[in-house]
């Protein structure tokens, strides 16, 4: 009889506590068992194992235990503790983050989708094939999906199961989420780029923080850091912090090394996440691409971190529990005795000074790889002629590309039609009931929306204040940007991408390849701000810059 401690999943903190249970089955650190808890029957995460008891109570048994082998390794678990003592959140909390979908304590609404397939049976003595079933069965390549083969012949394939020379097993469906793409040569190093890659390389410091400036070719360094912790059998995790950047980041990753990767992000289905996951636990991929979430991978041998935009707000997490991306990396790093690189443009207040103070090492990019930083002009709109909210100097600039058929992009941040419904009589604007802000109107499916909570509420014309049906049609999102745009410019092909745009599954890749496959103008909210990279691309205008202030 075996004792298990365990952390029963429950959202009070004052249950963050180990309760002992009794099992008489076999069960290892990290797996996930049912056991009863007053009136109900939870799911907890075994912590450790023992062979006697602690506790003079009554110790109750497992009711049954759901996993054959640990969902996490000892560094997770270790990892967990840590981070739920940090951040003042319970260790499921903490553990219930940590895993896809499909795997977390309670998953009653995410299931793992199994698939049927054939392995190579032990047939009966006296069951014998027919010249058919004998070819049938030497044209199988197992294992083989179950509907492959049934798809060839379905009597063929019962009968070798009937006879015992195919036996069925389930296994979870594995969706590959990347593909990969043709071959790329790595271009020639600029001097600063390699006296970069040389002093990371020999340093004895475990932590970098890489400044470089707007187009000095971080990722080429990047790329040329992953191939050395490669080349020494380790794995890399590889963090961006938006999912419009993970596509783009994928398909430069997958056609250096032309390998598979490993993509994790929030727009992957349970079933994906899951597949993703479990590749990287069981060591089929050396890579990861992720947002936020992948720095709690089931890595075994990880040799190198990289944190792209490491200043970005994208990698704090506002809920329960709420961690930063870089105090984990910080931590996995010291764990694994890997060297992390934290890289930015405009680095976070916190990772410089830990540069001055010698905690990171500053390594810099100081020059462009085209040596030329953009001409930036700044226009006042007091004094500038403005046409349905653009200045004269912007769209001539606009209409310049155009005709030199180069590309333009323009930030709004700003989504939705109108960010602000005021009545044009009596200047009563549209709040929302939960958090007292403005709800923005969003003409194409005619409602309005609060971009707090995302509550939605029908859009009606007349003021409920003074039944006025006169709306002051005052302000732009990037909606009515769009349609502005194209009634100005008619004959351009404009691509716009804010986060109702991108709903969708892979939506992301979607429009970043229409916009690099000849689109003329890029419409977008910060999406659009985060490290894209296409050459055609020579105006960039930042329309309302001073709304954030």
């Amino acid at each position: 009889m075996n004792y298990v401690k365990v952390y029963v999943e429950h959202s009070a903190l004052s249950l963050n506590q180990l309760f002992t249970y009794s099992c008489d089955k076999p069960v290892e650190p990290g797996c996930r068992v049912i056991v009863p808890f007053g009136p109900r029957e939870l799911t907890g995460f075994v912590a450790s194992v023992t062979d006697h008891p602690d506790t003079d109570r009554k110790i109750l048994p497992v009711v049954r235990v759901v996993d054959e082998t640990p969902l996490l390794n000892e560094e997770l678990f270790e990892l967990a503790g840590w981070l739920a003592d940090q951040c003042c959140a319970s260790v499921i909390s903490v553990l219930k983050t940590m895993l896809p979908p499909a795997m977390r304590p309670a998953s009653g609404k995410q299931k793992v989708v199994l698939e049927d397939w054939l392995y190579p049976g032990t047939p009966e003595t006296d069951a014998a094939l027919t010249r058919k079933q004998d070819t049938f069965l030497r044209s199988l390549t197992l294992p083989i999906q179950a509907a492959k083969a049934r798809k060839q012949s379905v009597s063929m394939t019962r009968s070798l199961l009937e006879k015992g020379y195919l036996t069925l097993r389930q296994q979870p469906k594995d969706r590959d989420v990347v593909h990969i793409p043709e071959p790329d040569s790595p271009p020639e190093l600029q001097p600063f780029q390699k006296q970069a890659i040389d002093r990371i390389q020999q340093s004895d410091a475990g932590m970098f923080l890489l400044h470089g400036v707007t187009g000095s070719g971080k990722t080429e360094v990047f790329l040329r850091l992953a191939q050395d912790a490669l080349d020494q059998g380790r794995q890399v995790l590889f963090l961006v912090p938006e999912i419009g950047l993970t596509p783009m980041m994928t398909e430069r990753v997958m056609a250096r090394f032309q390998d598979q990767i490993a993509v994790y992000h929030s727009y992957l289905s349970p079933q994906e996440k899951y597949a993703q996951y479990q590749r990287v636990r069981e060591g089929k991929v050396k890579i990861v691409v992720g947002t936020r979430s992948a720095c709690f991978m089931p890595f075994s041998n990880l040799g190198l971190i990289l944190m792209d935009e490491e200043h970005d707000a994208s990698y704090k997490q506002d809920s329960m529990p709420r961690y930063h991306t870089r105090d984990v990396v910080l931590h996995r790093a010291a764990h694994h005795g890997c060297k992390a690189v934290l890289a930015s443009a405009t680095p976070s207040l916190e990772s410089y000074a830990r540069t001055l103070k010698h905690v990171y090492e500053l390594v810099e990019l100081p020059e462009r790889i085209h040596k030329r930083m953009p001409e930036i002009q700044l226009v006042d709109m007091r004094t500038e002629p403005v046409t349905a909210g653009f200045s004269r100097k912007l769209l001539d600039a606009i209409q310049s590309r155009l005709e030199k058929q180069e590309q333009t992009i323009l930030l709004l941040n700003r989504r939705g039609y109108l960010p602000v419904v005021r009545c044009a009589d009596c200047q009563d604007v549209r709040i929302c009931p939960d958090c007292g802000i403005a709800l923005s109107y969003h003409k194409k499916e005619n409602r309005l929306v609060c971009h707090s909570c995302e509550r939605s509420f029908r859009y009606d014309p007349v003021c409920p204040a003074c039944g006025s049906p006169h709306a002051a049609m005052v302000g732009m999102g990037t909606e009515k940007l769009e349609e502005t745009l194209q009634q100005l410019f008619p004959q351009a092909r404009i691509v716009r991408m804010d986060a109702d745009s991108t709903r969708k599954k892979g939506a992301h890749k979607a429009l970043l390849d229409e916009f690099g496959q000849g689109a003329d103008i890029l419409v977008g909210t910060q999406m659009v701000a985060k490290g894209l990279d296409f050459p055609n691309v020579t105006l960039v205008g930042v329309l309302q810059a001073d709304n954030a202030l």
